[in-house]
């Protein structure tokens, strides 16, 4: 039999264990000296036999938590080393105390469990077979935990004795265990949570109120990882940025992953500041980017005045004296680099493309200057503008910015293949620049189990039933769940059982009141609350994502007629009947929904929603009229707060945001234009902020509320929303729809002052487009509706090159007579022009000259003189330095045969 044993274990050591590292190898069998001999593999440490010999166990683990966390961790790597020989269809058949090696480092830290003494294990996966060491190691624990000495009087947590009972028990037990890895999860379980399961809890705890646990993420491990290798990725230095993107559907966990990583660097004294993306403010142009930096720059303040001081002197460095285009952004800059001379008004896109470049540089200073990391996170990008998306793509692919890690975290369920994000991702990734992609997924069952175990404090396997349930309704969706264990604890389908001291549940009532999605259980929880906090939730769900309780009073406390009158704003048809209440009222039913866990309040006073899914609940509980009526009350009583108290430019796209939404009760002519001028206001607005995708939408929207007969009726307002709408499509470059608009606009337009910005966008269009000389031929008409006509001769003219260098001579000969005598000091001194008609023509006449100058340059000196003596005939403006420039550029070219040709041209390009 002694035989037998012996090829029996070298077998299965050698073929079946081979590759198994709870099991050490067999090298090779032999004999010496006539007897046989087995080579195998060392295993360092000692016997559990030994071990518990020199750590008896304490008599009462109460004093001894350090002692009780070492042994509960052997016992976890036993139970691992015996899965994992189970898992190579192995059953050992005998585990004692003396078959298995604990290897300790310095006596305390515990390297790792071996199995020995496979003298009579036998190949088998069957459940039968299996459970003969799983009732081993029922003794294997009681020794490791109680011994045999003295039970009666040594305390011992009551979760290790029900866990080696259950050991014994065999698998006729429902809650017996079948299988090695069970045991590793229950005692990893307890591992992680002893307050919970093996220390005495308060009494505050076995009151049986369900609370949810915090800081602990389930089944995101990798997800974590990589997320921590692309942070050190970025992080060494001279490293280029990169865009992290955390994506899945609501209520996975992407938050909580990303805030795992922003509590690490926070720790480690990095910076790590987010911005949201707001459902009901997408309109706020560079809304995420502009709270990010605040935060940012919030963070500096309170760091040391060397800190501060570097990074001030870095920032002006970079800005230059054009940091007031940073700090009409960024406010609270100033408190690090003060006041900024003021800048001329930015417009056009080469003002867009020079606010990136700027904002690069403030962005490259910063992240230069400062010594610690950086992770900048932007939640909800689904939501995501234009504006906010491309400077969000130049801060992870310019490399002024070194070491700034960029975390975008996004619904993909809720974006299109068209929408703004995937295809500015495309536009990141075909730059060389590197895109991390982590995409979160629902929990499996079995990490839901551990998760719902966790919160009930019960071991995993007790909740198995429990957790088929609600993963078969949620999904493995971890708010979902959240919120459907705490609606059957309302409804008492889950409920504490003081006298077992552990949960129970009515698994019958569960299924017939199980909700089918996430919005709906929450929108019917929300529901069954009080009157007050039923009003009050969507209405705070309407304003936002966040809100101010100041606000709220407003909106909920307002018996007054509104400044646009709401009441002949809507349609007749439309009944809506308000409730209002106190502010002592209101106040109560914030707190209320505060303890709800519905809002949460900062420091600062404002309320924000823990999670979009609330809000969108709290919203789906309004009737659509009703809704429609609150974001136009929204929008009026902010407008008339705009009216009555300072505010930023923001306050006013946020009330016009909420006017569009409520627009469609708007019947009455009158109310309609004052959308029409609102949806104008916020253009302008957006225009001042180069936000002209935003201020597209916005005149488009005016323009949807005009009349058939609006340029009769309303002139001045038509002549404006679709100037700037062209204005706004050739600065944003989207220039596609400018010729109808301008065509119209020449049209309906009473004089060549109404058309001019329109006609100077439209010479800039067909510019753009190659198209120079219809670009010129446009130029030409608008310079004679001004007064300014030029003789165009045709090349097929007779004599055609005598005749223009004729007028040229003459041109020229008016041009010296003017400038005759005329010191530098005198043109320096030029006064302002003034006459309207002149300066669209410079305007014009500075926009075409360059083009001239490559199409037909035999009209270069004719529009160059001109510009110059109407500069000295009406005055200086903007484009007389380009006259000048122009002017002595040809006279240097030697044109006629003065003297001082070189020397004059010199001069004026000075002057210039």
């Amino acid at each position: 039999q002694g035989l037998a044993y012996f090829y029996n274990e070298f077998k299965i050591l050698n073929e079946t264990l081979s590759t198994c590292k709870s099991a050490r190898s067999a090298i090779r069998k032999d004999r010496i000296n006539g007897k046989l001999v087995m080579f195998l593999e060392w295993a360092n440490g000692c016997s559990l036999k030994e071990w518990i010999e020199s750590n008896p166990p304490p008599t009462s683990y109460k004093r001894e938590k350090d002692d009780l966390m070492t042994r509960l961790n052997i016992a976890s790597q036993i139970a691992c080393a015996v899965s994992q020989v189970h898992a190579h269809g192995v059953v050992h058949n005998t585990l004692l105390t003396t078959s298995i090696i604990i290897n300790m480092a310095n006596n305390s830290s515990l390297c790792g469990v071996q199995l020995i003494d496979f003298l009579q294990a036998k190949k088998s996966r069957e459940p039968e077979k299996v459970i003969v060491d799983i009732r081993a190691m029922a003794l294997l624990f009681h020794k490791l935990f109680i011994s045999s000495d003295d039970d009666d009087e040594r305390y011992v947590p009551q979760s290790i004795i029900q866990l080696i009972a259950n050991l014994v028990q065999g698998t006729t037990d429902e809650f017996a265990y079948s299988s090695a890895s069970d045991v590793k999860d229950d005692l990893d379980q307890m591992f992680d949570l002893p307050e919970i399961f093996l220390f005495d809890r308060s009494e505050e705890e076995l009151s049986g109120n369900l609370k949810f646990q915090t800081g602990k993420i389930y089944g995101r491990d990798k997800d974590c990882a990589s997320l921590h290798d692309a942070f050190r990725r970025i992080s060494r230095s001279g490293a280029r940025p990169e865009l992290i993107l955390v994506s899945g559907h609501a209520g996975t966990g992407k938050s909580a992953i990303v805030k795992e990583l922003c509590d690490r660097v926070k720790a480690t004294g990095g910076y790590a500041i987010s911005g949201k993306c707001d459902r009901f403010r997408r309109h706020v142009p560079y809304f995420a980017v502009v709270n990010a930096f605040k935060e940012l720059i919030d963070s500096i303040l309170e760091r040391s005045p060397s800190v501060r001081n570097e990074v001030r002197l870095a920032v002006q460095a970079a800005l230059g004296d054009q940091g007031k285009y940073v700090t009409n952004f960024f406010p609270n800059l100033k408190q690090i680099i003060g006041e900024q001379p003021q800048v001329a008004e930015a417009r056009g896109f080469e003002s867009y493309q020079q606010l990136i470049l700027l904002f690069k540089k403030f962005v490259g200073s910063l992240t230069t200057t400062l010594k610690d990391p950086i992770v900048m996170v932007f939640y909800d990008l689904h939501w995501v503008d234009n504006e906010t998306m491309v400077l969000i793509q130049h801060l992870v692919t310019d490399l002024f910015s070194p070491s700034l890690s960029v975390v975008g975290i996004y619904r993909d369920n809720e974006v299109s293949d068209t929408d703004t994000l995937p295809l500015t991702i495309e536009v990141i990734k075909q730059k060389n620049t590197k895109v991390t992609s982590i995409k979160v997924g629902n929990l499996a069952l079995t990490e839901m189990n551990r998760f719902i175990a966790d919160q009930l404090g019960m071991l995993q396997r007790f909740v198995t039933p429990l957790t088929n349930e609600v993963y078969a309704i949620t999904g493995g969706n971890v708010f979902f769940a959240i919120q459907l264990l705490t609606l059957l604890v309302n409804e008492e389908l889950l409920f504490y059982d003081h006298e077992f001291k552990s949960w129970d549940w009515d698994l019958e009532g569960f299924r017939s009141k199980a909700p089918e999605d996430v919005v709906q259980l929450l929108a019917s929880k929300i529901s069954n609350h009080s009157t007050g906090m039923r009003d009050v939730l969507p209405v705070t769900a309407a304003v936002g994502s966040y809100f101010d309780e100041s606000f709220v009073y407003i909106i909920l406390a307002n018996r007054d007629q509104l400044h646009i009158g709401l009441p002949t704003l809507c349609s007749s048809t439309h009944n809506h009947q308000t409730t209002f209440y106190a502010e002592s009222e209101i106040r109560a039913f914030l707190h209320e929904a505060v303890q709800e866990g519905y809002i949460s309040q900062s420091s600062s006073g404002r309320y924000k929603f823990v999670h979009d899914s609330i809000q969108k609940a709290a919203y789906s509980i309004l009737d659509p009229n009703d809704a429609m009526y609150l974001h136009l009350k929204i929008g009026s009583l902010s407008l008339k707060q705009k009216s009555t108290r300072k505010q930023s430019g923001s306050s006013l796209l946020f009330a016009v945001d909420h006017l569009n939404k409520g627009s469609s009760l708007v019947k009455d002519t009158e109310p309609r234009l004052h959308i029409v001028k609102c949806n104008l206001q916020a253009a302008q607005q957006a225009f001042k902020y180069l936000a002209y995708t935003l201020a597209i939408e916005y005149l488009k929207t005016g323009i949807d509320f005009l009349s058939l007969e609006h340029w009769k009726a309303e002139y001045e307002l038509s002549l404006e929303t679709f100037t700037l709408l062209v204005e706004c499509l050739y600065s944003g470059n989207k220039p596609d729809e400018m010729e109808k608009l301008v065509k119209e606009i020449f049209d309906e337009a009473r004089c060549f002052a109404d058309k001019q910005r329109a006609h100077t966008c439209y010479i800039a269009y067909l510019i753009g487009k190659g198209r120079l000389r219809r670009a010129i031929k446009v130029g030409l008409e608008g310079l004679a509706q001004v007064g300014e006509e030029f003789l165009v001769f045709p090349k097929n003219v007779d004599n055609r090159d005598f005749i223009m260098n004729s007028v040229l001579i003459m041109d020229l000969f008016k041009t010296k007579y003017m400038l005759c005598s005329k010191s530098d000091k005198y043109l320096t001194s030029l006064p302002p022009m003034k006459n309207q008609d002149k300066i669209a023509a410079m305007k014009i006449l500075s926009l075409i000259v360059l083009i001239v100058f490559q199409v037909q340059p035999e009209y270069l000196p004719q529009m160059t003189f001109r510009m110059v003596r109407l500069s000295l005939r009406f005055g200086s403006c903007e484009e007389t330095a380009n006259a000048f420039a122009a002017y002595g550029m040809l006279l240097g070219t030697g044109l006629g045969q003065f003297r001082g040709q070189y020397r004059e041209g010199y001069r004026f390009g000075q002057l210039a």
